[in-house]
This record gives structure tokens, C-alpha cells and sequence, in this order.
């Protein structure tokens, strides 16, 4: 018959690698999320103006990134630049690009576009950065919970 120490002692050998496992496992593994009260993303669109400010429903901690996408219903190209980004808002002015054609010459005309619309995103870069880049701050990766809890219609 087997003593009740050979048993009682690889038994606990096993509980205690199974504790150690799973404290290792609980801190690599641990989820931490973003600050929801932190101002990371906003978007709207855009006036039919040829040139404009939008401002931000909320003020940024940091000059943000905007990005901006014509509504073009036209074939025409429009072009839109952005001056003057600031934590709280940004200037605009769009354009378009027509042809115009006399004779056998065409020629490309850039024009004041009041005819289109614009959407337009604006992402604090640097908080996302420094959440995913340092862990210890509140974030392990990915934007997710920043598009999904942040995302704030900013009127225009």
C-alpha cells in the first residue's frame, strides 16, 4: 500500500504550481481599459461653405489629427484644406476643380465649392499612442473601446 505522504505531497506540488500559474497568468494577462472620460474622438460633417470654422463640442488635451472626406456628388474633384487645427476647432476651405473648354483647349479651373458637403474626424493621437504604447496607463492595444465609448457627434 502507497504511504499517504508520497500522495499527499506531488497533490500539493500540483496546487501550488496551478497558484503560481494562474497569479503569472492574472497580471500578464490583465485588462486595462481606456479613461471613457477622456476626450479621444469627434467627427461631423461639414457646411456647403466654401470656407468655415468648425468647432469641437468638446475641447481636445492635445492638437488633434483631422481627417476629412469629400461628399462629392459631382464628378468634379473637390478639395478641401484645413488651417489653423487647434485643440478646439479648425478652419477650412474647399474648392473645386472644373474644366473648362474653349476650342480645342482645355483648361482646369480651381473654384469656391458650395455645393458639397464634408465629413470629417478628429482623433487625439498622442492619448491613444501613450495608452497603447504604455500598459501601466490604461490601455493593452487597439483602438476598440476608444471608437466604440468616445465616439461624440461635435456639431459643425
Amino acid at each position: 500500500m502507497v504511504s499517504k505522504n508520497k500522495i499527499i505531497i506531488p497533490i500539493l506540488f500540483i496546487f501550488i504550481l496551478i497558484f503560481i500559474f494562474v497569479i503569472v497568468n492574472k497580471k500578464l494577462y490583465k485588462n486595462e481599459y481606456f479613461d471613457n472620460n477622456t476626450n479621444y474622438i469627434q467627427s461631423g460633417v461639414g457646411t456647403l461653405n466654401s470656407s468655415g470654422t468648425i468647432t469641437f463640442q468638446q475641447p481636445f488635451g492635445n492638437i488633434p489629427s483631422v481627417f476629412i472626406q469629400a461628399n462629392n456628388g459631382s464628378k468634379s474633384s473637390v478639395v478641401i484644406n484645413t488651417t489653423n487645427i487647434t485643440n478646439s476647432g479648425f478652419s477650412y476651405i474647399k474648392n473645386v476643380i472644373n474644366e473648362s473648354t474653349s476650342g480645342s483647349l482645355t483648361v482646369l479651373l480651381m473654384e469656391e465649392d458650395n455645393n458639397d458637403t464634408f465629413n470629417w474626424v478628429a482623433i487625439d493621437t498622442t492619448n491613444i499612442n501613450n495608452k497603447i504604447n504604455n500598459p501601466g496607463t490604461g490601455g493593452s492595444g487597439g483602438c476598440c473601446n476608444v471608437c466604440n465609448n468616445n465616439t461624440q457627434q461635435a456639431s459643425s
